[in-house]
């Protein structure tokens, strides 16, 4: 009898060495880059040895005498630590077609590619963490760094409404660091990002290398994740690797808007998918939260106050028992987090704070909904009646909770409504946090409703007063 683990009999056949990574660098007529790109490769000299990598330079600068020397330089200098070479363009060939002779001695050798420009800072680990991509998902064909100024990449988000900080490489590092460290490992994009992007090498076998239409830049990677996708294969981003990107224009302010506005016209044309898959990745929820921890970071660093906001949008000039609760939880929290580094706001009208009393309580902010945004910790004193209510919350806040008065609206059938059952299993299995105002409550909850584990619970038990809920 052999078991399901039983080792076969005969000769073992050696195991498939992993691709060795190759990376291309596209150099064009800049000394400074040069330097950075080449002190910061150095400093992953080890880290390329261990995954047999080697750097391949394309110097597209004909006629450029002080870059070639440079260029060639630099080339014989990092030999000594990994292997690395030099491919001269004698004529100008652009940024496409120079990657591409790159990628072609990738594809030779049987490669991983790692694109990589030259105004660019490499931190050592972000190899490694890239590679790891591929392996978590054997067809995750594109894997991403984070960086400070790479659009979809970057981290602090690329959001408009946030200011981009400046710093040096190492201190824009210890911000993605501080916002990296809440983030999963891994997560999915709808494409990659050019300034730093590893390509699985079995691809470039199965869907070529960049289109040359796309010609002097821009688009050309999204066209390149855009034709793999065809075939299955996805982008990823590695939330724990950071590479710094300078982003300096290699074109007038002129001539890059026609290149971007020719170029999108063919990407959108050829994948007419694209434009609303970004679209969908940039309004997702996750990308929300990201843009929460993202402002936090960016308002205060580490060691930032710790902003919770009580949701009292829905009260009113009414007194009532839920409204008296409400009021009371403001109270608590703000004289609990008074000498902390706790912020606590009521988020609501300011005639309706005022009515409660809530104005006079020291500390306490009192914030309308619309500046209601970029809270670390949103709680609302009731349960949630509605999926727009639940996805409302998950844009203004990273942690939620909610507080689960009783299970009526469920157990009454004349109230309860069709999405409730969905909602509150919902809930249960991804609020951060619930509320229960009784043993009772929480146990009439748990046996309709399965809780998951990760959800941190309390009991608040409700005074017994009644001089508490006078008016």
């Amino acid at each position: 009898m052999t078991s399901a683990a039983s080792e076969p009999t005969g000769d073992r056949q050696p195991a498939t060495p992993q691709p060795g990574v190759t990376v291309v660098v596209p150099l064009y007529r800049s000394l400074e880059h040069l330097r950075m790109v080449g002190e910061s490769l150095r400093g992953c000299a080890d880290e390329l040895r261990q995954v047999r990598g080697r750097i391949v330079f394309i110097d597209d600068s004909p006629g450029h005498a002080a870059h070639a020397e440079a260029a060639a330089a630099l080339a014989r200098s990092l030999s000594e630590v990994v292997p690395a070479e030099l491919l001269v363009n004698e004529a100008n060939l652009g940024f496409v077609r120079s990657c591409n002779r790159g990628l072609e001695a990738a594809r030779r050798r049987g490669d991983h590619a790692l694109l990589l420009n030259s105004d660019t800072v490499i931190f050592p680990g972000a190899i490694a963490e890239m590679l790891a991509g591929l392996e978590h998902d054997s067809m995750a064909a594109f894997v991403c760094p984070r960086s400070n100024n790479a659009t979809i990449c970057s981290l602090p988000t690329f959001d408009t409404r946030l200011p981009r900080p400046a710093g040096t490489p190492h201190e824009h590092a210890r911000r993605h660091a501080d916002i990296a460290r809440h983030l999963p490992r891994f997560s999915y994009a709808p494409t990659g990002v050019g300034f730093c992007m590893l390509v699985r090498g079995s691809v470039l076998g199965d869907v070529g290398l960049l289109d040359e239409a796309y010609g002097r830049g821009y688009d050309e990677e999204n066209d390149l994740v855009m034709r793999a996708n065809r075939l299955g294969y996805r982008a990823l981003l590695a939330n724990r690797a950071f590479v710094y990107h300078e982003g300096t224009a290699s074109f007038d302010a002129a001539t890059r808007t026609a290149l971007q506005a020719r170029n999108s016209r063919i990407l959108e044309e050829r994948y007419p998918e694209y434009m609303p898959a970004v679209h969908q990745y940039l309004a997702s929820a996750p990308q929300r939260g990201e843009t929460i921890l993202s402002e936090r970071s960016l308002r205060s660093g580490q060691g930032a106050t710790v902003e919770v906001a009580v949701d009292g949008r829905s009260l009113s000039h009414l007194v009532h028992g839920t409204s008296r609760l409400a009021c009371r939880t403001v109270a608590g929290l703000a004289r609990r987090a008074r000498g902390s580094r706790i912020r606590v706001s009521f988020v609501g009208k300011a005639e309706v704070a005022a009515h409660h009393g809530l104005d006079a309580i020291e500390g306490l902010a009192i914030v309308p909904e619309e500046q209601a945004y970029g809270f670390d910790v949103w709680l609302k004193c009731g349960q949630p009646f509605s999926m727009d209510e639940f996805w409302d919350a998950s844009r203004r806040g990273v942690y939620l909770a909610w507080m689960m008065l009783d299970t009526i609206a469920w157990d009454c059938l004349y109230l309860r409504t069709p999405e409730l059952g969905p909602l509150w299993g919902l809930t249960a299995d991804l609020a951060d946090g619930i509320v229960f105002i009784s043993p009772f409550t929480e146990g009439q909850f748990r046996s309709r409703f399965a809780l998951s584990p990760r959800v941190r619970t309390l009991v608040a038990e409700l005074s017994l007063d009644a001089a508490d809920y006078a008016v």
